[in-house]
C-alpha cells in the first residue's frame, strides 16, 4: 500500500496499480487527515527493524488488494528492512537549522513534518544545497523557514505502507526517481524510512531476492 501526503493532509491512500491510475488522470482524491503519534520532533521511532510487528490481519488484507499472480520467491515488506531510526525536520524550522541537521546526520533524504508530527514533504541533501548555492545568502544568514522555501499547495510526498513489498516499493523509486520513501502506519505515524541502500542491502544479503514487479 502506497499513500501520498501534501500540506493539506493525506491525499491517497492504496496499491501502485491505482497510485499509477490516479497519477495518470491527475485525479486526487479528498483530503483526509490522520493523527500521527510521537513527541520528538528529531527522532519519531526507536525501535528497531527486528523489534516492529505487524498483525496476521494486516498481511492478509495486503495479500487480498495485490493482483493474482503466482510469487517466485519469499516476499519482503518494508517493515523488514527499513531503517528504524526515523530523523525529521520540522517545516518552522530555518534553512540554517536544516543544514546542522544534514551535518549532524549522514541520511540523503529526510521526511517534513507539521507541529503536529504530520507527514507534509520530504528534503533531500541534494535539494537543500542546490537552494543554498543558487541564494548566494551566506549560511549564518540562512533564517528562511523550510515551508517557505520548500512547500506549497502543490507539493506532495510518496508514503509506503509497513506490509508493502519492496519489489513494488523498487518500481515507484525507479519511476518517480525517488532516493527513499518514508513508512507511515495507516494512522499517520511514521514507523521507518525506505532507502535505494536498504534494499540494496536486502539484494545482497539474500541474492536469490528477484527485484520483480
Amino acid at each position: 500500500m502506497f499513500a501520498i501526503y501534501t500540506p493539506a493532509g493525506r491525499t491517497f491512500s492504496g496499491p501502485l496499480e491505482r497510485l499509477r491510475r490516479v497519477e495518470k488522470t491527475s485525479y486526487a482524491e479528498s483530503t483526509v487527515r490522520v493523527d500521527q503519534m510521537g513527541t520528538d520532533p528529531h527522532t519519531l521511532t526507536e525501535n528497531g527493524a527486528d523489534g516492529y510487528a505487524i498483525s496476521e490481519k494486516a498481511a492478509e488484507q495486503y495479500r487480498t488488494l495485490l493482483p493474482n499472480e503466482s510469487q517466485r520467491e519469499p516476499v519482503y515488506h518494508a517493515y523488514q528492512i527499513m531503517s528504524p531510526v526515523v530523523r525529521v525536520l520540522l517545516s518552522e524550522w530555518q534553512l540554517r537549522q536544516a543544514l546542522e541537521h544534514f551535518d549532524q546526520f549522514p541520511y540523503q533524504v529526510f521526511p517534513i513534518v507539521d507541529s503536529q508530527h504530520q507527514l507534509i514533504g520530504v528534503l533531500s541533501r541534494r535539494e537543500l544545497y542546490e537552494y543554498i548555492i543558487s541564494s548566494g545568502i551566506p549560511t549564518a544568514k540562512q533564517t528562511q523557514r523550510i515551508a517557505d522555501c520548500f512547500l506549497t499547495s502543490d507539493s506532495k510526498v510518496y508514503s509506503v505502507d509497513p506490509v508493502t513489498d519492496i519489489r513494488r516499493i523498487t518500481a515507484l523509486l525507479v519511476e518517480k526517481n525517488l532516493d527513499a520513501l518514508p513508512v507511515v502506519e495507516d494512522t499517520g505515524r511514521i514507523v521507518g524510512i525506505v532507502s535505494r541502500s536498504d534494499i540494496l542491502r536486502c539484494a545482497t544479503a539474500d541474492p536469490p531476492l528477484s527485484l520483480w514487479c
